[in-house]
């Protein structure tokens, strides 16, 4: 038995280093082939399953796999998310303010310009049917020829013969044509190193991708890209004439990530002379992959091969199937059949008549009087017994729909039915039985969104120029101060993108919008803020040191809600300047001395500069003049409250006298009658 420890041992005599490098890892993905291929069969039959392709189709079958998919589609990922980059410290740092919004506006753009939502959509999909769920992080620049001087170590120019500095043609990032996007990956293009329980234990990410041979001499060049077998074609020959199969015939070629080399590797299994390209570290990303780690509705601790809710619940709809084949085999039996008395012909006019049938002349109308009437000369066949094992079916069908949606949490809140006999306490239970394994799945689907968001934002400050960077941005529409400290910004990016910053996603960004809710919670918002602003600004009138405090303790409480985070830059102004109260000196009266005339105005002291102390009497009339206005508001708001109070009790008084008179009149009702009242 060949030893395989290490890279070495796959090395032969007579064998390449590129060739060993193919070997082993067609070996990797021949190993997870064979641990994944339960899986990837039981996908197959969930995929036949929800596109209702069964070989036994027939017309009373209910396809209830699909439309618990589709019921649960828009409650897991129903829109694009908001990207939010915060600073972590809350400091107050322009430069840190202007990099984590310029970094945020970009985020945004690359979400909403190249079909996120497209993209994440379709990884839901395989989600909630295949139990796995991926998409990938793509950066794409346009590359032009640049002349550009040639330097040495020292950075000075190189010079020729004649002293004329030397020049060579490099490829440059052509500014503007940077995009960085998403891209949705099959469950079966992707591959990990196989036999690991964890992700935090694999070191390998696959992807599969399908060339023509034109795209492989462009990609690859002429001598490797002529030399792949095309062995793969999407379609196949029904008459054994495989022409127009060949036309389409494609080559496989598999995309190595491998993190503990930090290299791509190209390589193909037909081809195995060697590797087709490789490249070291492309992206620069902390985590090296392009990619999370996929979105995982169910495993256990054994493996990462998805546990799908289909082999849960397959044995119920293939019960569900043979009922529904058996009531429309009842339902086509459920007509009216019987036999009549060939000796009266008019009978066959009128069982053959139409849906109106109108009154049919007999000339043995005596005769037919004689055998007892209609009665006795036709006898329809019963169906009472196919109709009541027709609704014994339905009855079976209706228990089998709830076993599946107890299975797979489908609850009648979120199927959107409802029972009018039910109180709203039982429908809340419900929900909230429902909302606990619904937020389940949320919570992954969103948990993996945002770090798909995550990737992007890194890719983009890595691999984007400044330029580039700027111009989505909008820089120069920010301010002039934004645009001179934008360079000390970007800086800061690259040396500390992730340790000072936190990207995250709002908690229902992705989810179906609830107007309604979202209407609340703005009110619910203000209603704070408002009070907050009238419990504060009294006190900051009477002691201005109190300023600072206070407007961090309204800020604190603003950030707790979504709207909140658009008034932190005037939060900040207006904490600056309460604290530029607290620190202006105050002026205390001077007693008169007798003889001396009261003062119009105070002088100031010598040495002072009068601007200062005209700025000081300003804020301090301001300051009056708010807290007369707080003091004329909190009176106003008073009466109102008396007055409201006062109001409430002549109506409850009003009530009470009117229920003694309802009382009073039952009592003389039921006196009348000869009853009585406990």
């Amino acid at each position: 038995m060949e030893k395989l420890e290490t890279d070495k041992d796959l090395e032969s005599g007579s064998e390449s280093q590129g060739a060993a490098i193919v070997r082993k890892y067609l070996a990797q993905i021949r190993l997870y082939d064979d641990e994944f291929s339960d899986w990837q069969k039981v996908c197959k039959s969930i995929r036949k399953r929800y596109r209702d392709e069964q070989a036994d189709k027939q017309r009373g079958r209910f396809n209830i796999y699909w439309a618990n998919i589709e019921n649960q589609k828009a409650n897991i990922f129903f829109r694009a998310p908001r990207a939010e980059i915060q600073r972590r410290n809350k400091d107050k740092s322009p430069v840190a303010r202007v990099a984590a919004e310029s970094w945020e506006r970009n985020t945004q753009y690359s979400i909403d310009s190249y079909n996120f939502k497209g993209a994440l959509s379709k990884a839901r999909d395989e989600y909630l049917m295949y139990s796995r769920a991926l998409v990938r992080v793509r950066y794409y620049a346009e590359l032009v020829d640049v002349e550009m001087p040639v330097t040495d170590e020292m950075g000075m120019p190189v010079l020729d013969e004649d002293l004329q500095p030397l020049t060579e043609v490099k490829q440059l990032k052509k500014p503007g044509s940077e995009k960085t996007y998403c891209e949705f990956v099959h469950r079966d293009a992707f591959r990990h190193s196989p036999g690991i329980r964890t992700w935090e234990e694999n070191t390998l990410c696959i992807f599969d991708a399908y060339m023509t041979r034109d795209q492989l001499i462009e990609r690859f060049g002429k001598e490797k890209g002529a030399k792949v077998s095309l062995d793969y074609s999407p379609y196949e020959s029904k008459d054994g004439d495989n022409l127009n199969a060949s036309l389409y015939k494609k080559a496989l070629i598999h995309e190595v990530w491998d993190k503990e080399t930090k290299k791509v590797y190209w390589i193909s299994p037909g081809y195995k002379d060697t590797v087709l390209d490789e490249e070291d570290d492309p992206l620069n990303l902390e985590g090296f992959f392009p990619c999370p780690q996929p979105a995982y509705l169910c495993v256990d601790t054994d493996s990462l091969v998805p546990i799908t809710e289909f082999t849960q619940v397959e044995s119920l709809t293939k019960e569900l199937d043979e009922v529904g084949n058996r009531k429309a085999a009842l339902t086509n039996a459920l007509r009216v059949k019987g036999i009549y008395d060939a000796s009266c012909p008019e009978l066959a006019e009128l069982v053959e008549g139409g849906p109106e049938l109108d009154l049919i002349a007999s000339t043995n109308y005596a005769a037919l009087m004689q055998k007892g009437g209609l009665q006795a000369v036709i006898s329809f066949m019963p169906i009472e017994q196919i109709a009541n094992v027709l609704r014994s079916l339905i009855e079976i069908e209706n228990n089998i729909k709830q076993q599946l949606y107890e299975v797979s949490g489908m609850s009648d809140i979120i199927r959107g039915a409802t029972d009018p006999r039910e109180t709203a306490t039982s429908q809340s239970i419900k929900n909230q039985h429902a909302s606990k394994r619904t937020n389940a799945k949320q919570d992954i689907f969103s948990d993996f969104v945002r770090d798909v968001v995550k990737i992007m934002a890194e890719v983009i400050v890595e691999q984007y120029d400044p330029e580039t960077f700027a111009q989505i941005a909008g820089i120069e529409a920010m301010g002039e101060e934004t645009v001179q400290i934008f360079p000390q910004a970007f800086q800061m990016l690259q040396d500390e993108r992730v340790r000072n910053y936190q990207i995250d996603i709002e908690t229902d960004s992705t989810l179906a919008a609830d107007d309604q809710e979202e209407k609340q919670q703005a009110i619910e918002f203000i209603n704070v803020l408002t009070q907050g602003l009238n419990d504060t600004l009294p006190i900051i009138q009477a002691m201005p040191q109190a300023g600072k405090l206070l407007s961090e303790a309204v800020a604190m409480v603003t950030r707790k809600f979504k709207a909140g985070r658009g008034l932190e830059d005037a939060l900040d102004e207006f904490s600056t300047y309460l604290s530029s109260l607290s620190q202006q000196p105050q002026q205390q009266p001077q007693p008169q001395q007798q003889g001396e005339q009261p003062q119009t105005e105070q002088q100031p002291p010598p040495g002072m500069d009068p601007a200062i102390i005209k700025a000081q009497a300003e804020a301090q009339m301001k300051a009056q003049q708010l807290q007369q206005e707080g003091a004329i508001k909190q009176a106003q708001m008073q009466q109102q409250s008396i007055e409201h109070q006062d109001k409430m009790q002549i109506e409850q008084g009003k009530l009470m006298l009117k229920a003694e008179e309802i009382k009073a009149r039952e009592a003389a009702a039921i006196s009348k009658q000869g009853g009585f009242t406990i």
